[in-house]
């Protein structure tokens, strides 16, 4: 924030309980963002057996042999993540060119179990995830080196491929990698990348929803996924690592019948007609479907349902907010069984599960447009060629217009260069209550901090601030003690005595501090938010005393959480709140109560993830972002908006509970 051609700084803190308990507690929330891969099936078939593709307007025209959608490729790579040529003869991870996502490959599938080597493909684990978020309510069970989490454990302990970010796949991922022109016994998918897979079931991270003590995971025998496995059984497992990071809220109503998933680039029918149909019939009914004007209406195949599919739920497993009017049934997909080609895929939506049934039986329809594959020669189906100027078509992730990633010597947009990590706004640090130790760094990237020191008492359950307290242009910290209300400030980035300390506020509360340059006269002054209540207490001044501004904004006892910054440019600081519940940001451009002037939805609902707030850009008006303590990653927007993080990077020690600050340190 520029004021006065001073820069004030803005940052955040959390409630004490969260802060120093619940930070240590939140695992990574994977959120995708990526085209639906086509499932492999090229030729096409009637009820009965295949037959020459039909042509629009005949009959069965539609079906998933009619149309390549983001065709399955992939990258043989080394164990530093280089890239092999497809005749390579061995190789040590597998690279989706269409998800990003990077695979193990397995290993000596001799009919011997092997431990000592993890990645041995005749190795079986039993389901384990001792974290009770993810966990599904049901730790699973553990064992000795054989559990799901011992494995991914030996697998980042070992810093395998160069990282230790691997986990296990969720079950929509595993679906994205099944070749379904593969009939039983399989193994259904693609061995020329693939290779020494046992055609058995594996295992994926999710829980089933309504069955604590099951998991869901893929039975690479005939294709079908199942949720209806106890956690206590053991079998296969393929760690994966990478992801992209989506739009957090990636579901958009229209408002003309249909709803489009952000994250896949699918436009959905939101209802489902009332009548169930037979294949041949819904193959017809949804490409002579002219719904909200377009032409373009066709069945889903099996992978574009279970991308809809909502695992957490069940009876209907969909997020009904969107599409309110969905059975608990079946809905066919587009695709023949090929080990039975009178059978059809379909979806269950009382659970998710994926199975097949006779063509000439009655399922439920739901149409899908949109998703289709790039042009002609483009491999890593991110709709863009070489031609077309994409500068690296064997990564989705790289396209021109892609999120540029600062300072991480990677071109994701193709213009000819990495973008800079901007020196001009605000940076962020990261404060570790256990050692009470600052780490700052000077720009927007990842890597070692710039500037390190202690201040204050170890594990004291202080809570860290940042603010330009002299007016010098300069961020620098201090802290709070709420016990009693008192407020140590540094003038410098070191650690000794502070250089102004005072008393503010009710003594013993579990109120949380703020700062901010409230009446713009580039100098910040502090605050305090009383949960309780939802109300809060400013002081323009370094001093004790009654507040100068006072007021109630949000709902009390809420666990909103408060934030501050200058919305809008003008040279003064005000606040705003944040629902992790909704995942959503409540604004003011005035100290004062009353309804927000801007709302909008970034960020996983239900999280502990810590909002962030600063200068990013350097163009004076604050943008928004937020922290992952689990991962210890930073996803920044310029922006007041939903969407996309515009900068993406992470700095300091995963899981460690460390709190996140933001201001101009240098």
């Amino acid at each position: 924030m520029e004021t006065n051609s001073m820069h004030v700084k803005k940052h955040f803190s959390l409630f004490k309980t969260i802060l120093f308990s619940c930070l240590m507690l939140c695992l990574p929330a994977f959120v995708h963002a990526w085209p639906v891969p086509d499932t492999g099936q090229t030729k096409c078939y009637d009820d009965t057996g295949e037959i020459p593709c039909p042509q629009p307007g005949e009959p069965f025209y539609g079906q998933d042999g009619n149309y390549t959608i983001n065709p399955m490729s992939y990258t043989k790579l080394d164990a530093s993540g280089n890239a092999l040529p497809d005749s390579a003869a061995s190789w040590t991870m597998v690279r989706d060119n269409v998800t990003g996502l990077i695979w193990e490959a397995k290993q000596d599938k001799d009919g011997t179990v092997n431990y000592a080597n993890p990645h041995d493909a005749d190795n079986t684990y039993t389901w384990y995830d001792s974290n009770p978020a993810t966990n599904g309510g049901n730790a699973g069970t553990a064992g000795d080196g054989t559990d799901t989490e011992d494995f991914i454990n030996t697998l980042n302990t070992a810093n395998y491929g160069g990282h230790n970010d691997w986990r296990m796949p969720t079950i929509k991922e595993l679906a994205y990698i099944v070749n379904y022109n593969i009939p039983s016994p399989g193994p259904t998918i693609n061995t020329n990348y693939f290779s020494n897979t046992p055609a058995a079931f594996y295992w994926s991270s999710t829980p089933t929803a309504g069955c604590a003590s099951c998991a869901w995971g893929m039975f690479f025998y005939n294709g079908f996924n199942s949720g209806h496995v106890g956690k206590g059984t053991s079998y296969s497992v393929r760690a994966v690592r990478g992801g992209l990071t989506g739009v957090f809220d990636h579901w958009s109503i229209n408002g003309d019948g249909t709803v489009t998933d952000t994250d896949t680039g699918l436009m959905w029918q939101q209802e489902t007609p009332d009548n169930g149909m037979t294949w041949e019939q819904s193959l017809s009914y949804c490409e002579n479907s002219n719904l909200a004007g377009y032409t373009d209406w066709r069945l889903p195949t099996i992978k574009e349902l279970v991308s809809l599919v909502g695992y957490s739920r069940f009876g209907p497993a969909i997020d009904t907010t969107y599409f309110s009017d969905t059975p608990a049934g079946y809905y066919w997909s587009s695709i023949t069984y090929a080990s039975n080609t009178s059978y059809a895929l379909y979806m269950c939506f009382y659970d998710g599960g994926g199975y097949n049934t006779n063509k000439s039986g009655l399922s439920y329809v739901r149409a899908v447009r949109g998703g289709q594959a790039g042009p002609s020669g483009d491999l890593d189906g991110d709709g863009f060629t070489t031609a077309q100027g994409d500068c690296n078509d064997n990564d989705a992730t790289i396209y021109p217009g892609a999120t540029e990633i600062c300072g991480d010597g990677i071109d994701q947009d193709c213009n000819g260069s990495d973008l800079a990590c901007s020196s001009a706004g605000d940076f962020i640090s990261l404060f570790d209550p256990v050692a009470s130790a600052f780490y700052l760094k000077n720009e927007l990237s990842g890597g070692s901090a710039d500037t390190s020191f202690r201040f204050g008492p170890q594990d004291s359950g202080w809570m860290p601030i940042a603010g330009d307290w002299n007016g010098n242009g300069q961020e620098t910290i201090g802290l709070f003690n709420s016990d009693p209300s008192r407020f140590y400030l540094k003038n410098s980035q070191s650690g000794g005595n502070a250089d102004v300390s005072f008393d503010f506020g009710p003594d013993y509360n579990d109120w949380i501090p703020i700062t901010g340059d409230w009446d713009g006269n580039g100098q910040c002054g502090i605050g305090l938010y009383d949960p309780l209540n939802s109300k809060f207490y400013l002081k323009n001044g370094l001093s004790g005393g009654n507040a100068d501004y006072t007021f109630r904004f949000g709902p009390a006892n809420s666990g909103w959480q408060p934030i501050f910054g200058d919305w809008n440019g003008d040279g003064k600081d005000s606040i705003g709140l944040y629902s992790p519940q909704d995942g959503k940001f409540y604004l003011r451009n005035s100290l004062s109560g009353g309804s927000a002037e801007i709302t909008f939805l970034y960020g996983p609902k239900g999280s502990t993830w810590t909002p962030i707030c600063g200068d990013w850009d350097g163009n004076g008006a604050d943008g928004i972002g937020l922290f992952n303590p689990a991962t210890s990653s930073f996803y920044l927007k310029n922006s007041l908006s939903s969407g996309n993080a515009e900068i993406r990077f992470d700095f300091g020690p995963d899981g460690m509970g460390w709190i996140p600050l933001a201001g101009t340190w240098e």
